[in-house]
């Protein structure tokens, strides 16, 4: 089998996964609120983590850049 035939179809599976997962949780936000907060129903450790997660990633980003410049592109990859 085409390796290349392999990836489309794991791809496409995974697109089907998503899709599905989707349109069951879709039934269960019934507003705004319930999309962006989960309903309120999310435990302290979940958005605990989810804080830390943004964070971390918000100073990656803007400090990468910075880090780059000051010690030169080749250094970004540590």
């Amino acid at each position: 089998m085409n390796s290349v035939l392999v990836y489309v179809i794991v791809l496409l599976l995974y697109f089907c996964i998503l899709l599905t997962v989707g349109f069951l949780s879709q039934k269960k936000t019934k507003k705004p609120e319930d999309y962006h907060i989960g309903g309120r129903n999310i435990g302290t450790l979940v958005s605990a983590f989810s804080f830390v997660a943004a964070y971390y990633s918000s100073v990656v980003i803007i400090g990468g850049g910075g880090f780059g410049y000051k010690y030169g592109m080749s250094s970004i990859w540590v």
